[in-house]
């Protein structure tokens, strides 16, 4: 069945990152182009500029890329996770008032030209000493602000949001293995063979 949702460039990009028809095949020389990290740094660089952002990449080769964007008068998210422990995340979180740190997570397609994003808030978990990773809270007007440019640049720069209604497609062309709970009995039968089954749009653009 043919989908309505996806146009035929973006079937004919999956066909071509999945020559072998599963997810677990890539053709890692179609996901590498210098063209598009050439679009994509342009984009990151203007952005970062304007709103006083540092941004990081992920350097592995993956369906898409992530990158982490936090302000510049704040910590850089690697020093955040790598070099500061509990006590000085709380510490630096009290002195800023009691205001979470704030990572906006944006992750692009390398097989098609697609993003998404998301947030994540360091808060403290109560009196525990430790932090929680807040995905639902809300960004704040400020970085509303920020959304609303990397939005306009990315357009410019040919890439579009990864919809709601996208993000429900299957594809009957790039199959997985059936996803199985943890805890299904037929993972105690040796003999037992997980079928292969269409994949999610999701999965296909931007992996787990």
């Amino acid at each position: 069945m043919v989908s309505t949702v996806m146009n035929e460039d973006l079937i004919r990009r999956l066909k071509l990152a999945y020559p072998a028809g599963t997810l677990y095949v890539p053709d890692e020389a179609v996901l590498i182009s210098k063209e598009r990290d050439q679009r994509i740094m342009k984009d990151l660089r203007k952005v970062a500029k304007a709103c006083s952002l540092h941004f990081t990449f992920d350097p592995f080769i993956e369906s898409a890329y992530q990158i982490s964007l936090t302000q510049q008068n704040h910590p850089r998210f690697e020093e955040w996770i790598w070099r500061m422990d509990n006590p000085d995340k709380l510490a630096w979180i009290a002195t800023n008032q009691g205001a979470p740190y704030p990572v906006l997570w944006l992750k692009i397609s390398r097989v098609a030209d697609y993003y998404k994003y998301f947030y994540n808030h360091w808060v403290p978990r109560g009196d525990t000493g430790y932090l929680d990773a807040d995905c639902c809270r809300q960004p704040n007007k400020q970085w509303i602000v920020y959304e609303k440019l990397m939005g306009d640049e990315l357009a410019r720069q040919g890439f579009h949001p990864f919809t709601r209604e996208l993000s429900q497609e299957m594809t009957p062309f790039v199959l997985e293995y059936e996803q199985m709970p943890d805890d299904d009995p037929r993972w105690d039968d040796d003999r037992y063979e997980r079928p292969l089954v269409p994949s999610t749009l999701h999965r296909c653009l931007f992996g787990n």
